[in-house]
């Protein structure tokens, strides 16, 4: 129960601060010059992701206040500290986002989902780790990259092409 009402206040937390920096890069949709190709204007489609993600965030704090608010009366419970992983991987993802100008969004993405994958399941194997790494950024970046033609700072696999 105590376990429960802690995540649910990291929920909270982390929501409401999605939901700040998404409000944050609409206005900036909102306010800056767009264009038209191929008949969508620049920014239709982030405006519309943004606002999914802010309507979800919103339903998860709605319904974690009433969670709680229906728990209330049944049991006092205790606040439980953050565990470390959790600070380890707030670290890995900081550093992750740093690193895409540095050593550039494929390698450190290998990096991270490497890391990541055997932080949070240590029984694997860091050669099952790292395919798993290079089939997520594979994906991500034909997705994003090849239909999505988005671009990916790559220093250092640009400088080497």
């Amino acid at each position: 129960m105590a376990n429960r009402r802690t995540e649910r206040f990291y929920e909270n937390v982390l929501c409401t601060i999605l939901v700040a920096v998404g409000l944050y890069f609409l206005r900036v949709a909102f306010t800056a010059k767009t264009f038209a190709v191929n008949g969508m204007k620049s920014f239709t489609f982030p405006k519309g992701i943004l606002f999914v993600l802010i309507g979800f965030c919103l339903l998860k704090i709605v319904l974690n206040i009433i969670e709680t608010v229906k728990e209330k009366g049944t049991e006092k419970s205790k606040f439980d500290h953050l565990h470390p992983t959790k600070l380890i991987t707030l670290g890995l993802i900081l550093a992750y986002a740093a690193l895409w100008n540095v050593i550039g969004f494929s390698i450190s993405s290998l990096i991270f989902i490497t890391v990541e994958a055997r932080l949070l399941r240590k029984t694997t194997s860091w050669k099952r780790c790292f395919i798993v790494a290079l089939a997520s950024t594979v994906f991500i970046y034909v997705v994003f990259g090849v239909l999505f033609n988005v671009d990916f700072p790559e220093p250092i696999l640009g400088f080497i092409l």
